[in-house]
């Protein structure tokens, strides 16, 4: 009869350490395939870029390299009577814009034109200036002028708009009647006395 040998039962430490050791080396070969595997998928999609983006150089260098061949071709384009279409085409467009300026400039007149006749007809039915401080005409004023919002002193020219009455300074209603035709407080236009 052969002796058996007598084997102790593993110790709970011992059995801790054993499988402690044996989940850090499934998690490191966890930790090593998948940083295998990501560099796998890394390589896979740079190749894949790279492929797809030389394609798209050789492509767009080839429409390049065509472009440039077809413009320096030899064809049966007589260059000389190209050369003539394209300067009377120039001479023609520059004709047309001098019209184009002549235009302008005549509308711009008419309106100027009509602007100052607008503002003769507006400015002959003011009435004649009037000094402040005459007993009569005080009444009437407000304490200052709508315009510069300055008060009234007496021997100050003022002018009545004919319209609505309100009385402003002479040089200040001359000055809006210049850009408005209208009254600064109640906007009638003086033209539609």
């Amino acid at each position: 009869m052969i002796p058996r040998l007598f084997i102790p039962p593993p110790s709970p430490l011992s059995s801790f350490i054993s499988a402690s050791g044996t989940l850090v080396v499934v998690f490191i070969c966890i930790i090593v395939f998948s940083v295998i595997l990501s560099l796998i998928i890394v390589a896979a999609i740079y190749i894949f870029c790279e492929f797809i983006f030389w394609h798209m150089i050789e492509r767009r260098q080839g429409d390049v390299e065509e472009g440039q061949r077809l413009r320096t071709r030899p064809d049966n384009i007589n260059h000389h009577h190209h050369d003539e279409m394209y300067q009377v085409s120039v001479q023609n467009n520059l004709r047309i814009l001098a019209m184009l300026e002549r235009i302008i400039r005549a509308i711009e007149g008419g309106t100027e034109r009509r602007e100052h006749e607008r503002l003769q007809q507006a400015l002959e039915r003011m009435p004649p200036p009037m000094s402040y401080g005459i007993q009569e005409t005080e009444a009437r004023f407000s304490s200052e002028c709508s315009i510069c919002l300055e008060e009234y002193v007496t021997g100050d020219w003022c002018q009545e708009f004919p319209v609505c009455s309100h009385i402003y300074h002479s040089n200040c209603i001359d000055n809006w009647l210049k850009k408005n035709l209208s009254c600064p407080i109640c906007r009638n236009c003086i033209l539609d006395e």
